[in-house]
């Protein structure tokens, strides 16, 4: 027996995890504005925020721009 689709209202009721675009603090204008894009357009406007002093030990020095997906962990750091 095969049965057909499912609608949506059976799909399961967990919470979304949001993604975070974060920005280095130099050139913060320009890096804020880029991150603002990525966000606006890949990520439904979802958090933009500066860098934790706490993280950019783990990110490249040359990394303008970090996007993390999912639960968002380094704002506890």
């Amino acid at each position: 027996m095969t049965r057909g689709a499912r609608p949506a209202s059976h799909r399961p009721h967990k919470p979304v995890a949001k993604t975070t675009v974060y920005y280095r603090p130099d050139h913060q204008h320009l890096n804020h504005s880029d991150a603002g894009c990525l966000a606006k357009t890949y990520f439904n406007n979802d958090t933009v925020a500066q860098l934790p002093a706490t993280l950019p030990g783990a990110v490249s020095s040359q990394a303008q721009d970090v996007v993390l997906i999912g639960n968002d962990y380094a704002s506890n750091c």
